[in-house]
């Protein structure tokens, strides 16, 4: 956990430390399946009792660092952030946050960053796992070992060609979040507790065991310094270090280097506090960087690590420790304590989200209106706003048949089209133009994240509206295009959300209006007809609802008006091509 704790932390040196995680499921599938093998060859395995066990191992400690994250996300959040926190608590003793985070996304949603929860899913995977364990246990247990390594290592290895294949499909974070493609980490953990049950590692000769335990060790390591965000997870590539985990969970022993290091006191310590840091570290991180409002440097960072620790240290031995202990609470005690504690907070959960944050409890009624206000605006699925009249304005993210039939139709009744191509803010635009009702027949191509640069989406629709201008020109009256600036910036990040008051001075990126200039200009020949690209409005590059809750207005950002006017000088001292004219959109009226 230390090497995700150090990565969620921003050091730079540990931008695999995400792999941590891989790791932390392979000794999880390890760990159990050893444990419940031992129950069962001295017969004390049971359903209740590995229920009971699990239960004492997570609850207390979540218990918790929930309870107290969430009173410092009362004491620092706005409205929406905490209507957000509290969702996510309630997924989160339904076991079910990874689903949560999957499918929580959008342009308003909170960065990952100042999710205090967001930890959670690997948990939910976890607990997923466990429901289905007992089952498959007594199941496999009916059967020789190497049928029980054969099935098992087969269900791995699907799991894991399902997790590269949702991967190249473009849905990483179906495959990052899901148990059916982290599975298979999991697995290699059972085939590992079940191979060490069977084989004899002591007759292995020692310079084996050596070698072997320190690749495994080299393997994460490496995996920890050379990955990235941009590394594809979990597929194909997360072979490395779960390959290295399973290495040192066999090979290595009191004899060998690696052994004797995992042995050793401190190492000893940092496993007993695994569970608790790992809880701890992201309310922490979370919460200060929302009470900061921009990236802490790198010290803060460190001395919150070492909080982290402190806290973790607290946690273990003053509730991890006395809730294992069946002695100091009894069966029927602690499932009292815990059942009453979880429903505290689920309630707290359900109470908070249907409230909005308690907004009404916790503000003025100006500010509970000005949030309602904000809510309505930015809180909905801008998808289902595109406008389509049911007769010739309609948009598509892609050209399909449908959409040329529908076409074909509007072009016999109404003749030429106005057409609009562009990203999220090409969507915007359409709206805007069709809205209008100037134009009887306005079709907008157009599809959020998407520009004629820079992306490996091959969803995209540019090569498609070539083929369509291509076949179409004589009945296209004109074509616009419209993209978001923000994305001609070299040093924007639409991941970080401290941008709009770190970066004072956008560097535009010229190759990238170049190819937009390339672009334009082909359909334009193809068309024979001018092509206007029509420039980037102002980005608010603020947060609206802090904004509201602050109890002062907030301006759209200066730094947006600098972005604009930098893209306008470089587009300037640029020699459009032929039949390309450039519109700023403060003139487009």
């Amino acid at each position: 956990m230390c090497s995700v704790i150090l990565f969620h932390a921003g050091f730079w040196v540990f931008k695999g430390g995400y792999v941590g995680v891989d790791v932390f499921f392979v000794i999880s599938g390890f760990l159990i399946t050893g444990i419940s093998l031992e129950r069962q060859r001295s017969k004390t395995f049971s359903v209740l009792d590995f229920f009971e066990r699990r239960a004492r191992r997570i609850l207390p400690a979540l218990v918790l660092v929930c309870t107290v994250a969430t009173i410092g996300s009362v004491a620092i959040m706005d409205p929406l952030q905490l209507t957000r926190y509290f969702e996510s608590l309630g997924f989160t003793f339904l076991f079910t946050s990874n689903f949560y985070f999957l499918f929580q996304s959008g342009y308003f949603d909170t960065a990952s960053e100042l999710k205090p929860l967001l930890h959670t899913w690997s948990l939910a995977v976890e607990e997923q796992y466990y429901l289905l364990f007992p089952i498959f246990f007594l199941i496999f247990m009916r059967l020789r070992a190497t049928i029980a390594i054969s099935l098992v290592t087969v269900l791995a290895i699907a799991s894991l060609a399902a997790s590269q294949l949702l991967i190249e499909m473009g849905y990483r974070s179906e495959a990052f979040y899901l148990l059916p493609t982290r599975i298979w980490q999991i697995l290699l953990g059972v085939i590992c507790a079940i191979t060490a049950k069977n084989i004899c590692i002591d007759k292995f000769p020692e310079v084996t065991s050596q070698l072997f335990s320190l690749a495994g060790l080299l393997m994460i390591l490496v995996s920890i310094v050379a990955f990235s965000n941009n590394t594809p997870s979990p597929g194909i590539h997360a072979v490395i270090p779960t390959t290295g985990a399973c290495l040192i969970l066999i090979f290595s022993s009191p004899n060998t280097f690696c052994g004797r290091i995992l042995g050793s006191k401190p190492f000893v310590l940092i496993g007993l506090l695994s569970y608790s840091a790992y809880l701890w570290h992201q309310p922490v991180f979370a919460l200060y960087r929302l009470h900061l409002g921009e990236e802490p440097n790198m010290f803060s960072m460190l001395i919150l690590c070492v909080v982290v620790l402190c806290l973790s240290y607290i946690s273990w031995k003053l509730v991890e420790t006395p809730f294992r202990s069946s002695k100091r609470f009894p069966k029927n005690r602690f499932f009292r304590v815990s059942t009453v504690s979880v429903l505290l907070l689920v309630g707290a959960a359900f109470a908070g989200s249907l409230t909005h944050g308690f907004v009404q409890q916790l503000y003025s009624a100006e500010t509970s209106s000005r949030y309602a206000l904000i809510l309505n605006a930015i809180d909905y699925d801008y998808l289902e706003h595109m406008h389509d009249n049911s007769d010739c304005q309609f948009w598509t993210p892609n050209v399909d048949q449908s959409f040329t039939s529908r076409f074909e139709e509007c072009e016999v009744r109404y003749g030429n089209a106005l057409i609009i191509v562009g990203d999220s803010h090409g969507m915007n635009f359409y709206n805007i133009f069709a809205q209008t009702n100037r134009w009887p027949f306005i079709v907008g191509i157009v599809q959020g994240g998407c520009r004629p640069y820079g992306t490996k989406n091959t969803s995209c629709q540019y090569v498609e509206v070539e083929k369509f201008v291509s076949e179409k020109r004589e009945s296209i009256m004109s074509l616009l295009y419209h993209q978001s600036g923000s994305d001609l910036a070299s040093n924007f990040d639409p991941t970080n959300p401290y941008m709009h008051t770190q970066i004072s001075d956008f560097v535009i990126d010229k190759n990238s209006v170049s190819s937009v200039l390339e672009y334009l200009h082909g359909l334009s020949s193809i068309m024979m007809k001018e092509v206007v690209w029509v420039g980037p409005f102002k980005e608010y590059m603020g947060t609206p609802m802090h904004a509201a809750t602050q109890e002062k207005a907030q301006y759209f950002s200066t730094n947006s008006q600098t972005l604009i006017n930098r893209f306008e000088e470089l587009i300037q001292s640029i020699k459009t091509p032929e039949k390309i004219r450039y519109l700023p959109f403060s003139k487009l009226y």
